[in-house]
């Protein structure tokens, strides 16, 4: 049984839902469930509770991973020292579903200094603060958070960034 939600305009909108087991001894608030049921409705009238609505997401999740090991394999071929921008919770499933470690993506590049010193989750790719692209220069850097591509681009105009997202955009369309 829900006993909070939340809402917050994070990408694009972001929902909270807390949830407890119907014999706990907790109750439900009435603003918090009229948020909850509110929220099913314009689910319901987007269509996504209905899973042929959501066929499609695996798809683009293969896409996506497979965008990433091709990028990292020309780039292998070609002599291509890469790297990656975004340590978010995405980038770890991208990275662990494309099988890349640190002889692929030589560090993950994230601005926040909790997470440098440490590597991304189930791989050898360490996180590094903004500063290492300018130390260690790589020729490429993948941008695994499409909404940070036009911020560090601007932040860093000497680097070559690729925007993931962009290439497969065509089988999203």
């Amino acid at each position: 049984m829900p006993t909070g939600c939340w809402e917050s305009e994070l990408y694009g909108g972001t929902l909270l839902v807390t949830a407890r087991p119907i014999d706990a001894d907790v109750r439900a608030v009435g603003a918090d469930l009229a948020c909850a049921r509110r929220m099913l409705a314009d689910e319901q009238l987007l269509g996504v509770t209905d899973p042929a609505a959501l066929a499609g997401l695996g798809d683009a999740l293969i896409d996506e991973v497979s965008a990433l090991r091709r990028a990292v394999d020309d780039a292998a071929s070609a002599g291509v020292s890469v790297a990656a921008y975004g340590a978010a919770s995405r980038a770890v499933a991208l990275f662990a579903l494309a099988g890349v470690d640190s002889s692929t993506i030589r560090a993950t590049v994230d601005a926040s200094p909790a997470k440098w010193g440490r590597r991304m989750p189930g791989t050898t790719v360490p996180i590094v603060g903004p500063d290492w692209l300018a130390t260690t220069r790589p020729d490429r850097v993948v941008v695994t958070v499409p909404d940070l591509l036009a911020e560090v681009s601007a932040a860093h105009p000497d680097v070559a960034f690729v925007d993931l997202a962009l290439l497969t955009e065509g089988r999203r369309a």
